[in-house]
């Protein structure tokens, strides 16, 4: 269908590795969430720290 709009594409518990989040935006994905488990809030707060490193290395802003 050309011309059709291209509906946003979001992918669920995608991997917080900067180069799974490269292959996913190249494949055109617009949005991923991440999983952050059930555990201890030291061990969230070490999740999410992961998950921040993840993020900006990927931006570009680590």
């Amino acid at each position: 269908m050309t011309g059709a709009p291209v509906p946003p594409v979001t992918v669920f518990w995608a991997a917080a590795d900067p180069r799974v989040l490269e292959t996913l935006a190249a494949a055109g994905v617009e949005r991923v969430l991440l999983d952050l488990p059930w555990a201890t809030e030291s061990d969230t707060l070490r999740h999410l720290d992961r998950l921040v490193a993840a993020r900006e290395e990927f931006l570009g802003t680590a």
